[in-house]
């Protein structure tokens, strides 16, 4: 009798944790509106893949770092991928990457006073300063460019160093240039900066899952099936809506 009450003790402190959604932790940067470490849900991206990742059982915690630092923190273990990965970075990282999440339009962002006359195609680029984050894997198209890129820390910096004159263009997401000259750019940054297209590269972005890491790719398999689940029954679409983004579904596998 005591062995039995031993056993139904040890069975209901140990029950919870085995209630408990199984927990993950991918890395991010401050990259709105697809991942915003201040705001309710983290961004679209973040909240897309927390919802995929608790209908399959996970609970995703998200640490958000600067994109250099991504590749040392997987290399340490501190995490078990990142979030918002473009193709190069799959690569580069030595990912295992999920479907397709979203398709960003990369190209430039130039001074409004010269976007009638500038010229945005890759070969017309020689000799011209482009603004690009440091770290973050640009296409080698671009990086083959004969332009000369100018590495920074963020996106703001590379918007305030064009309104200055000290460069010629922002490579950046459209979607994202959008948000910072909207949301987070003062006046004298946002009235004289716009979005010259048409882009130079159409991106999927990804979740990659280190190689490393245990079962990784039934990690990609959950996220993809969770994924699934909601552009099936509407969710996918009603929160890109949310953010002012029409989409019809899931970009293609």
């Amino acid at each position: 009798m005591r062995f039995r009450r031993v056993l139904l003790l040890l069975t209901l402190i140990c029950l919870p944790r085995l209630l408990c959604a199984r927990e993950i932790t991918l890395l991010t940067t401050e990259y709105p509106p697809f991942s915003m470490a201040a705001k309710p849900g983290g961004g679209l991206f973040t909240q897309l893949i927390t919802e995929a990742m608790r209908r399959k059982g996970w609970e995703l915690k998200v640490r958000s770092v600067p994109w250099i630092r991504v590749p040392l923190e997987l290399a340490s273990a501190r995490a078990a991928g990142a979030l918002i990965c473009w193709p190069e970075e799959i690569r580069r990282f030595d990912l295992v990457a999920t479907r397709p999440v979203f398709i960003s339009e990369l190209g430039f962002f130039v001074r409004k006073n010269d976007a009638d006359k500038i010229n945005v195609a890759l070969a017309g680029l020689r000799g011209m300063k482009v603004g690009a984050v440091r770290g973050y894997g640009y296409p080698p198209a671009l990086e083959a460019s004969a332009a000369q890129i100018d590495y920074v820390q963020d996106d703001q910096t590379n918007l305030r160093k064009l309104v200055a004159g000290r460069i010629d263009y922002v490579a950046l997401e459209r979607l994202v240039g959008a948000y910072l000259l909207e949301r987070e750019s003062p006046a004298e940054i946002r009235d004289k900066v716009v979005w010259k297209g048409p882009a130079f590269a159409n991106l999927p972005l990804f979740v990659g899952i280190t190689r490393q890491w245990p079962n990784a790719a039934a990690i990609v398999a959950d996220l993809n099936e969770g994924l699934a689940a909601m552009e099936k029954d509407g969710s996918y679409q009603a929160l890109l809506r949310a953010y002012n983004i029409e989409v019809h579904g899931l970009p293609s596998p």
